[in-house]
C-alpha cells in the first residue's frame, strides 16, 4: 500500500465509529460486527477505506468506538489493513447523546493533535474524488475562514468533512441534545464541506448499493 504523505501542514483525521447502528442490527448481528466493519465486498470496510484514502492527507488517525467489546474487532481490521489508527472509546454518559460522546473523547485527547478532519465512519467515499478533493482543498479547508457548501451542480449529500478546532468541539460538547447533523450545522457551519457518496450505512439496502458499486 502506497503510503507516501503529501507536502503540506498535516491535520489529524478523526473517523467517528460510537453510533450504535440501529437499523442496521439485524444485518450487523449475523455478521458480528459494528456497521462500520461490514464486507463492502472488495475486502475493506467502511472504516479502513476511510483510513486508507485519507492517510496521506493526514499525520494521524484516531477513530472512536462504541465500548471495550468492539474495540479488538477495530483495533484487527486496521493492523489487517495496514493503516496506523489510534482507537479511542466514546464517553458514554447520559448528558452526551448522539455524537457527543465521541467527540468528547476526542475533546479529552486533544493535547496530542492539532487541527482535525472529521468523517463519519459509516461512510462510503469514491477513491478517486476524496484524493482529488483533499489533495486540491486541503489548505483552502484550514484557510480562515474555510470553505464550506458544495459547488453549483454539485448533487446533495449528508455527508461532511469538518474542519474543527478545540474550541469548535466544546461548543458542540455543550450546545444540548440536538442531533448531531443539525447541531453541527448550526454550531460549525462555517466549518463545513460536503461532498458525495456512494453509501452512507443507515439501511441494509445501503451495505447493497456499496457492494454493487465497488463491484464495478
Amino acid at each position: 500500500m502506497n503510503m507516501q504523505k503529501y507536502d503540506y501542514p498535516y491535520g489529524t483525521g478523526v473517523i467517528l465509529c460510537g453510533g450504535e447502528g440501529s437499523r442496521m442490527r439485524e444485518v450487523c448481528d449475523a455478521e458480528g460486527v459494528p456497521k462500520h466493519l461490514l464486507d463492502l465486498g472488495n475486502g475493506e470496510t467502511p472504516v479502513t477505506r476511510l483510513a486508507r484514502q485519507i492517510n496521506p492527507h493526514v499525520d494521524k488517525i484516531i477513530c472512536t468506538v462504541r465500548d471495550e467489546t468492539v474495540k479488538p474487532k477495530f483495533d484487527e481490521a486496521f493492523a489487517n489493513a495496514g493503516v496506523e489508527v489510534e482507537t479511542l472509546i466514546r464517553v458514554n454518559a447520559e448528558n452526551l447523546p448522539d455524537q457527543k460522546g465521541d467527540m468528547q473523547a476526542v475533546y479529552d485527547n486533544m493535547w496530542a493533535m492539532s487541527r482535525l478532519v472529521t468523517l463519519n465512519g459509516d461512510l462510503v467515499l469514491d477513491d478517486a474524488f476524496i484524493e482529488n478533493f483533499l489533495s486540491t482543498h486541503y489548505n483552502k479547508l484550514f484557510a480562515s475562514p474555510p470553505i464550506r457548501g458544495r459547488e453549483e451542480g454539485e448533487p446533495f449529500t449528508n455527508a461532511i468533512i469538518n474542519i474543527l478546532s478545540q474550541g469548535d468541539i466544546r461548543r458542540y460538547i455543550e450546545g444540548g441534545p440536538t442531533l448531531v447533523g443539525v447541531a453541527v450545522m448550526q454550531l460549525l457551519r462555517r466549518n463545513i464541506v460536503n461532498i458525495p457518496t456512494i453509501a452512507n450505512l443507515n439501511k441494509p439496502e445501503d451495505l447493497a448499493k456499496a457492494k454493487a458499486a465497488l463491484a464495478l
